[in-house]
């Protein structure tokens, strides 16, 4: 409507002059001939006389006479003068603002204001809201303009059609303060700050796994707003069978996102963050959009072509600091206690998205025999520049119950290695374990790298301001003091295939088979204890030990 303005402007213009046109000329109520100078009746003496007996014109002229008499229409021509006038009074307003510097908007009543963020597009719309934001800030609205202000907010956000603004999200979080904000409308905001998405694999495969996956985008929150989501699945269905959960174990899970955790069929599935644009945390994710998974098992009923997979979840939205603030709540809350719609900020979702069920004669996944040329390209691509370990301590204040110390605490000593990985254009599809291993040491593993950026069960706690990394992988492990009594300069990395991965991945149909060895990757210790930050490593310690041997040397 915005962009239309001046097109709308202009066409009542036209309109409004076309209307006063045909109120001059006036509605025919007869066929009499009529003098055209001065409209009187000739019925009865035309054509008989050569000119007009009211005025004296001259009647043998062309158009001199022309037959029906009108009578003009005071209405229509008053109605097309509001057509003319209005917009010209509007744009001489406009203009005098701009002379002037005048704010116009400080002038009108508080319903035109929202009469025109209705109806004038959304970039008014933001200059309407500021107006009203600052009409509450100062206490110059009335309790029932600034209601009928957060209630037009609450439109906004809700018509995905239109932009939104900060300042709508200022008027809502200063309803929050004025305690105008009512219950309703604040599980309304919270229902209405995030949009969903579903979404599983291309392909699925009846008695494989199906791995479920939920977004969300288009954040709608107040700029000093936090809010964080939890989501639990009620059910999913394919083609209207029911597919049970699947409950992942410890040694399932994909663990280059957080610390592993079984699940419950009563644990959330996805817990998400959503912030303002001046909210003060790094994960601003009013922009942000990124993919959460958990999976299922597609039922063997299941026949195979086109499917619609249907997902009910729960969600529960609060504010980010509420959920540290209710620790205690959540402890002693039923361990099988979903919540209820409607109660606590929480909300039913039911979101919908269409798959391919393959013949169960065709495989879901191809993997890649093993061969010498594709293993020494991937040495070269997945060998980490470095391992770094950092070095720290901290100190321990022992163990107390009741204000009672039972043990006396102590310094610790901590390190903790991680490397980083680039897994842009591969030369062949991963979905390995991932493991190191130390000079005289067995392999440990320490979590796994998969090419497909979306996999299921990786994690329920995702910060939404970044997304998942789509090129690079970063993997960690914690090393012992026995391990770091003599540090070792280089470990090697081994890529081991795990097929079962890729029916977690979204988009992922293909499998490098072969087992990738990287060796002697060079390690960083990284000393933080006591130096301030300072950096060194391992080489550096062997140079400064053999420079002081030499002095010693050349002493006499």
């Amino acid at each position: 409507m915005g962009a239309m303005l001046p097109l709308v402007v202009l066409g009542s213009m036209v309109v409004g002059g076309l209307l006063i046109w045909l109120g001059m000329l006036g509605r025919r109520i007869n066929r009499n001939p009529q003098c055209t100078w001065c409209r009187f009746d000739l019925s009865g003496v035309y054509p008989g006389v050569v000119t007009c007996p009211e005025c004296g014109a001259g009647l043998k002229r062309a158009k001199a006479v022309r037959m029906g008499v009108r009578r003009r229409m005071p209405v229509v021509v008053g109605l097309g003068g509001v057509m003319v006038v209005g917009p010209m009074l509007m744009i001489g307003a406009v203009v005098y603002s701009l002379i002037s510097g005048s704010a116009l908007n400080a002038q009108k009543p508080a319903w035109l204001l929202m009469t025109e963020a209705r109806l004038l597009g959304d970039t008014h719309a933001a200059t309407v809201a500021k107006e009203l934001l600052d009409r509450m800030v100062t206490k110059k609205a009335s309790k029932e303009d600034s209601e009928r202000a957060i209630g037009l907010a609450l439109d906004i956000q809700g018509d995905r059609n239109r932009q939104w603004s900060d300042a709508w999200g200022e008027i809502i979080d200063r309803g929050e303060v004025d305690k105008v904000l009512t219950d309703e409308q604040r599980h309304r905001y919270r229902q209405q700050s995030v949009r969903f998405g579903l979404r599983t694999r291309d392909v699925l495969k009846a008695g494989e796994v199906l791995p479920v996956f939920v977004s969300g985008r288009e954040f709608r929150i107040a700029p000093t707003g936090t809010l964080q989501y939890n989501a639990w699945v009620i059910s999913v269905k394919v083609n209207g069978v029911e597919c049970p959960r699947r409950i992942v174990k410890e040694t399932d899970y994909i663990r280059y996102s957080s610390a592993a955790t079984p699940w419950s069929k009563f644990n959330p599935v996805a817990t998400m963050f959503g912030a303002g644009s001046r909210s003060g945390y790094g994960w601003n994710a009013t922009g942000a959009e990124t993919w959460v998974g958990w999976s299922h098992v597609l039922p063997e009923t299941v026949e195979a072509g086109p499917a619609v997979v249907e997902a009910e979840l729960v969600v529960e939205a609060k504010n980010y600091g509420a959920w540290g603030g209710n620790r205690m709540a959540q402890i002693f809350r039923s361990g099988d206690e979903i919540p209820k719609p409607g109660k606590n900020g929480a909300f039913a979702v039911k979101l919908t998205a269409r798959a391919e069920v393959l013949d169960k004669r065709v495989a879901a996944v191809t993997e890649i025999g093993a061969s010498e040329g594709i293993d020494a390209q991937m040495q070269l691509r997945l060998r980490p520049s470095v391992l770094s370990v950092q070095v720290s301590e901290y100190e321990s204040g022992g163990v107390g119950v009741l204000g009672l110390q039972l043990s006396r605490g102590g310094v610790v000593k901590s390190y903790y290695g991680s490397f980083s990985l680039d897994i842009k254009d591969l030369p062949a599809e991963v979905a390995h374990d991932v493991y190191v291993r130390l000079p005289g040491k067995k392999e440990r593993l320490i979590g796994q790298v998969v090419s497909d950026a979306w996999v299921a069960d990786r994690g329920a706690y995702v910060y939404w301001y970044s997304g998942q990394n789509l090129t690079g992988r970063s993997l960690s492990m914690t090393l012992s003091e026995e391990e770091m009594k003599k540090p070792p300069k280089t470990v090697d990395v081994i890529y081991k295939p795990r097929g079962e991965l890729v029916s977690l991945a979204a988009t992922q149909r293909v499998l490098y088979g072969g087992t990738v060895v990287v060796k002697d990757v060079p390690v960083s210790v990284i000393d933080q204890r006591g130096r301030g930050g300072v950096v060194t490593t391992t080489e550096k310690k062997e140079e400064e030990k053999k420079k002081e041997e030499e002095e010693e040397k050349e002493k006499p």
